[in-house]
Formats: structure tokens, C-alpha cells, sequence
């Protein structure tokens, strides 16, 4: 929380400032990690099953596209009332794949980015 009592008015807006910076930031940030994992399970979806480096499966990776596009479009468009639910598809998956460590990283600063707003 901000606390802006007994601040001038410069002062109110510096601080106002300084948090809408951090907040644009944060979302360029978060943005860009999703965008980047996005290419990286489309990629992974057009390659034949047997070269994958993954192991999830289609149904899941489909999932996971399905929310990093809806998590791109919230953040585009200043909306964050949603929870990514992929997490519920990654249970039973290899704990190891780097795609799930980067899902769950990029989770968390969605789950931070929420916070913030």
C-alpha cells in the first residue's frame, strides 16, 4: 500500500509516478515471458512427438498456449481477474521439464503482477 500522507503535491505525484513505472515494468516483463514460452510451445507443438524435449502432452501444451494468449490479451488489456489454471495440467508431469520451471516461474510473476495493480 502507498502511503502518501503528509506529502506535497509534487511529492504524491513522484510516488505515483515511481509505482505506475514499476507497474508498466512489471507487465513488459511478465509480457514478454509469456510471448517468449508462447514461441517456445508452439515450436514444440509443430515438432513430431518422439523429438520433443518435453513431456508434456498435446492436450496440455494446447492448454498452456490457451493461457498464455489469454494472459498476453489481460495484460494488453490492463484485465487481471483470472488465475493461468495450466498448473492443474502440469501435476503429473515430469518435474524436471524445463518448460514446467518456466511456466511456474512466469506463474509467479503473473501471480505478483496481480498484486500490484
Amino acid at each position: 500500500m502507498l502511503v502518501t500522507s503528509g506529502l506535497t503535491s509534487p511529492e504524491r505525484s513522484v510516488s505515483h509516478q515511481t509505482l505506475s513505472f514499476n507497474m508498466v515494468s512489471r507487465k513488459e516483463t511478465v509480457k514478454s515471458c509469456c510471448v517468449n514460452i508462447l514461441d517456445d510451445v508452439k515450436r514444440i507443438l509443430a515438432q513430431p512427438f518422439e523429438c520433443r524435449k518435453t513431456s508434456l502432452p498435446d492436450g496440455a501444451l494446447h492448454n498452456v498456449q490457451k493461457e498464455l494468449e489469454n494472459m498476453i490479451n489481460a495484460i494488453d488489456k490492463d484485465i487481471y481477474s483470472f488465475t493461468p489454471s495450466y498448473g492443474k495440467y502440469l501435476i503429473d508431469c515430469w518435474l524436471g521439464d524445463e518448460l514446467v520451471d518456466k511456466l511456474l516461474d512466469v506463474s509467479c510473476q503473473y501471480e505478483k503482477l496481480i498484486k500490484l495493480k
